[in-house]
């Protein structure tokens, strides 16, 4: 191969880096596109739940609650007197079509369809997951919200609330009829902080073996008694919380004294 002819192949190259360049940038943007539109989605939700009452309101975010085949994960909690509102957020747009029980939903773009996993039965799913968490408290209500984030038309068919982000401030403080206590959601919120992306193995031998200072059910303090059978340690939480555990006597008088 002469010089002549390498010399006119490297500045036809240099000539095409640049489009090479951009059609290589293109393809990397198209890729973290959908990542970045999540990300800011779930952002939004998140600063709209930064101005809830602090005091009524505990928030946790990205939260993933163990279970028998694995992980629940939640995108939003918000933990109050008047129940757990679970929230889960889709960051499509255009005209979506769906049902309450249909097992999948349509985004339309234009001429083109797109299938996605019923977000209601998906909410449901996280529900599931969080009362086997939360066995304990059975009177406490659950309120599954399904909140779009982007620009979309949504013509849907279902009694579960499905809702623009714009409207999910308002829709929270909807709901003013009390199940748990102040008490009871400071012990819940500290419980979820607590086994947030833990296994359910560990979870579940933490909750058999009873050794912590709280309660694996509530994160309630644990308090020790003597009842009929010998000492024991029971939730600060009855009757809410009927979580106890057997001590011996030597272990009963050592941590009574130094309590």
């Amino acid at each position: 191969m002469s010089v002549e002819h390498l010399s006119d192949m490297w500045g036809k190259l240099l000539y095409l880096w640049p489009l090479l360049l951009g059609l290589s940038f293109w393809a990397f943007l198209s890729y973290i596109k959908p990542y970045i539109k999540g990300y800011i989605g779930e952002k939004a939700i998140s600063f709209i739940l930064y101005f809830l009452n602090k005091k009524r309101y505990k928030v946790l975010n990205d939260v993933k609650i163990p279970h028998k085949s694995g992980f629940a994960q939640i995108d939003h909690l918000v933990i109050s007197a008047y129940g757990i509102f679970v929230i889960e957020t889709k960051h499509y747009k255009g005209i979506i079509y769906g049902s309450e029980a249909s097992y999948h939903w349509t985004q339309v773009l234009g001429r083109k369809q797109y299938k996605f996993y019923n977000p209601i039965l998906q909410n449901k799913g996280h529900i599931m997951a969080l009362r086997q968490a939360l066995r304990a408290y059975p009177q406490l209500r659950y309120i599954s919200l399904i909140v779009f984030t982007w620009r979309s038309t949504l013509k849907i068919e279902v009694s579960t609330p499905v809702i623009k982000y714009y409207w999910l401030y308002v829709k929270i403080l909807f709901y003013r009829k009390k199940c748990l206590t102040t008490m009871e959601v400071a012990a819940i919120t500290a419980y979820l902080e607590r086994i947030n992306g833990k296994s359910y193995r560990l979870v579940d031998q933490f909750m058999e073996n009873g050794s912590a200072a709280r309660c694996p059910q509530c994160a309630g303090i644990l308090v020790v008694r003597n009842g009929k059978y010998g000492f024991f340690k029971g939730c600060q939480n009855y009757p809410s919380c009927d979580y106890t555990t057997k001590m011996n006597r030597e272990s009963a008088i050592r941590e009574s004294a130094i309590s």
